[in-house]
């Protein structure tokens, strides 16, 4: 792991609960001690580690919020064409009237 992307890596550990890219043994491969962020409350304790990687966690968390923001837009989509219909409907019935 490089010395810049550390914080960046510990943060992403604490925030999603994961350890690692893959997994925990990313770490003890490469030669290295397993962070504090790893561990749930940062207690140090083996019944605490994330077992899971931070990789999957992001993929999760994207899938996530694309489906949410998909969602949205849609809905945003929707009220956007009932509005249309709306003001067409309006603009022939006032245009009927003169």
């Amino acid at each position: 792991m490089k010395e810049g992307s550390d914080v960046t890596m510990h943060l992403y550990q604490s925030t999603l609960e994961c350890c690692g890219k893959i997994n925990y043994n990313d770490y003890t491969n490469a030669g290295m001690l397993i962070p504090m962020s790893c561990y749930r409350d940062y207690t140090m304790m083996p019944a605490d580690l994330y077992q899971t990687g931070c990789l999957a966690e992001l993929t999760d968390s994207y899938n996530t919020s694309y489906k949410h923001m998909y969602s949205g837009s849609l809905i945003i989509f929707i009220i956007e064409a009932v509005s249309l219909a709306f003001a067409v409907a309006l603009g022939v019935i006032y245009q009927l009237d003169y």
